[in-house]
């Protein structure tokens, strides 16, 4: 269902609505949702409200099997830029890791070393169920407007590199993206979320108890679901100094 309005309205009304929509769910209807839109649609954009919760990770990993069944062949992360491609793909063919991992430890700033861990496990997960990781992020692109307009000329770019890699897919294969909230919002224009652009659904996920609300102004069967915090969270913090002991790239 779509009505015509100004998108940033159609944001607020979808809002809304999902305050008559939600419904008290557990963690099978969640997946079953997730499976069921990868089984009906070609793709599904999916993404968290906060990076460096561990819950969000640990339940894409678990979808990892199910999707594999589906026939999801891609993984669009916004957690790799595009540019270390060379080094996730090393990973995927020869099963050398040191050099995507060297990356993770050294590069990522903010949060810990244990809650990018997560994000790795989640990507393992892919791997060993034969769905390529692809990585889509360019943190060097800037609007000039500040953070609020960075995500969608970001997304523009997410665009790009999905469509030239979906040629690679058979009809019949799945694929899934996966980021920050801000890269599935609609500001209107040329300033769209990736959903759009490929014109799959969306599902956002945000926290809290277990429940699925529907957006029913989107074009595509869309959805908001909650999940609760993970147990022992560490708190997220963006300053560099704060940081776990040392961990091993595992949970």
């Amino acid at each position: 269902m779509i009505i015509k309005m100004h998108p940033c309205l159609r944001e607020q009304a979808n809002l809304a609505f999902s305050r008559f929509t939600r419904k008290t769910a557990d963690l099978t209807q969640i997946k079953d949702l997730f499976a069921a839109a990868v089984k009906n649609h070609r793709g599904i954009a999916i993404s968290e409200a906060c990076h460096g919760r561990y819950a969000y990770p640990l339940l894409m990993a678990d979808m990892m099997p199910i999707w594999a069944q589906k026939n999801v062949a891609r993984f669009y992360t916004e957690m790799v830029p595009a540019s270390k491609q060379a080094l996730l793909d090393k990973w995927q063919d020869s099963g050398d890791d040191k050099g995507i991992t060297d990356y993770f430890d050294a590069e990522f700033e903010g949060y810990s070393k244990k809650m990018w861990a997560h994000y790795w496990l989640m990507l393992q997960a892919a791997h060993e169920n034969g769905i390529r990781v692809v990585g889509v992020d360019n943190p060097e692109i800037r609007s000039g407007y500040g953070p609020a307009v960075d995500a969608p000329f970001k997304t523009m770019h997410w665009e790009g590199i999905i469509s030239k890699d979906l040629r690679n897919l058979a009809p019949d294969q799945r694929y899934v993206v996966y980021g920050g909230e801000s890269h599935l919002v609609d500001m209107g224009g040329a300033l769209r979320g990736i959903h759009q652009y490929l014109e799959i659904p969306r599902v956002l996920m945000r926290e809290g108890p277990y429940t699925i609300a529907s957006h029913p102004l989107d074009k595509k069967p869309s959805f908001e679901v909650r999940i609760p915090q993970a147990s022992r969270q560490d708190p997220i913090s963006n300053r560099r100094d704060v940081r776990n002991n040392p961990v091993k790239w595992t949970v």
